[in-house]
């Protein structure tokens, strides 16, 4: 197995963690996965689903904010139940679809836990989501993080400078661009590919055009793995679930 590949069971079902987070509560519990299903996850995977299918819980579910009553989630090799939820955590770089801003500085919202050696770090980032300028003309990393200072598309692009500082091995995209305008989407998309270059990176995304270059796609419904492949693969496959979610996508 490669260094980055993440190898993932599904769990027959998982129950809510007594762990209380925001970033959880940031999260929408959808539902239960059902089934077992072993999956390899390279740099570049994307989980495609219909309403309800499963894949929020898949991705509380490997951040440990759900627990398994079956089933087992390996990365690395490593069970992530033998991890403390601290250390798995940070092993991850997440953005959702909706970005959580703390009522505090720009410095606490882009670097809550300090992992940064000092504002020059945030300053640096800061330039290649194009949101440095902005800051900069409010008062800086000392800047108030008000619900008026940034739009929707720069409120994404901020989380991804958070995933840059964050150095997770790990990119997580739940939704990212999904509420952003097609600027954004395509400045995201730049900076991901920039800053991300080598990183196994899980994303959802019901824009099927987005993840076209995604090493795998795994298409969950109803909780469970429709199918899985390479997006030029499954596009080419008669009957696929894939290909004609696509199809209907470019009719629309």
């Amino acid at each position: 197995m490669a260094a980055d590949d993440v190898i993932v069971i599904l769990p027959r079902y998982s129950k809510a963690s007594t762990y209380q987070s925001k970033l959880a509560r940031s999260w929408a519990y959808v539902g239960a996965l059902e089934g077992m299903c072993t999956t390899t996850i390279t740099t570049n995977t994307n989980l495609t689903d219909v309403y309800c299918s499963g894949t929020s819980s898949l991705l509380l579910t490997m951040l440990r904010f759900l627990e398994l009553d079956s089933g087992t989630i390996f990365i690395d090799g490593v069970d992530i139940r033998t991890v403390p939820r601290d250390i798995l955590r940070e092993r991850f770089a997440t953005v959702a679809q909706d970005p959580f801003i703390i009522a505090d500085s720009v410095r606490m919202n882009i670097d809550p836990f300090g992992k940064t050696t000092g504002d020059s770090e945030i300053i640096t980032t800061l330039p290649k989501v194009h949101l440095w300028s902005l800051i900069e003309s409010r008062g800086g990393v000392d800047t108030h993080m008000k619900d008026q200072l940034l739009s929707q598309g720069q409120r994404q692009l901020f989380s991804l400078a958070r995933a840059i500082v964050n150095r997770g091995s790990i990119l997580v995209l739940d939704e990212a661009t999904s509420n952003v305008d097609a600027e954004s989407d395509k400045l995201m998309q730049q900076v991901i590919k920039e800053e991300f270059r080598g990183r196994t990176m899980i994303s959802v995304a019901h824009r099927l055009d987005t993840i076209l270059d995604s090493d795998v796609v795994v298409l969950l419904e109803s909780g469970k793995v429709r199918e899985m492949g390479r997006p030029a693969d499954l596009l080419e496959l008669p009957g696929s679930g894939f290909r004609e979610l696509y199809e209907r996508q470019r009719r629309e």
